[in-house]
């Protein structure tokens, strides 16, 4: 028997005419037992709130961006390539970065506007799975693996038209519900980065089709 066992027995048993105390002494160890296992608990709970946040915020960002701020990289696939080969680096993809404004009828919000490479995307942030979680497939209760798949193949589709006629654009669930649109619906992108008129730069207005939410 261990000594620390052997010692918590030795004055858990009451003697004679001191059983109160062996009482007390049983009711202080709940309240310990009790206590550590809220502490558990609440650990546990920050823990797993934690792992959700940081997984949501690297989930659509790259742990590194590499950024030009002289203008667009013309070399962007042999430069990710280099990257690629660095030790450490599990994956590289190219991308587009902007500003611009989102409209949908009477609502109208900022959006931070990239662009991606489908076939690179998923090696560098997980937007496979989030698109594919922000889809009706979810409802579905499909595998982790499966909504992967669905969301990667509705990233494809982002090279194609759709039945509207016009181009597919995957937007966030937070900004999806700040203009009030479902997938299928119609929203405008206004880039404030147009022709140069005789006012200066003239905003450009076009149309998209919701794809998917992620």
């Amino acid at each position: 028997m261990r000594y620390e066992i052997f010692i918590g027995l030795r004055y858990l048993k009451s003697r004679n005419k001191q059983s109160f105390v062996s009482i007390i002494g049983l009711i202080s160890i709940i309240g310990v037992i009790i206590g550590v296992m809220s502490l558990n608990v609440v650990l546990a709970v920050m823990k797993g709130f934690a792992d959700e946040l940081r997984d949501k915020i690297l989930g659509v960002n790259a742990h590194v961006v590499v950024l030009n701020y002289n203008g667009a990289f013309e070399d962007y696939d042999e430069l990710a390539k280099k990257i690629s080969e660095y030790k450490g680096v599990t994956g590289a993809s190219p991308f587009v970065y902007g500003q611009g404004m989102l409209v949908a009828g009477s609502n109208v919000t900022g959006a931070v506007v990239r662009g991606v490479k489908p076939e690179s995307a998923g090696s560098v942030i997980n937007i496979y799975e989030a698109i594919g979680k922000g889809s009706d497939f979810e409802r579905k209760k499909k595998t982790r693996e499966e909504l992967r798949e669905y969301g990667k193949e509705l990233l494809f589709k982002l090279d194609q038209k759709t039945l509207s006629g016009y181009p597919p654009i995957i937007i966030g669930k937070e900004l999806a519900a700040s203009l009030g649109v479902i997938i299928g619906d119609e929203i405008n992108l206004v880039s404030p980065f147009g022709k140069i008129g005789p006012l200066g730069h003239i905003p450009k207005v076009r149309k998209f089709e919701v794809l998917a939410i992620f």
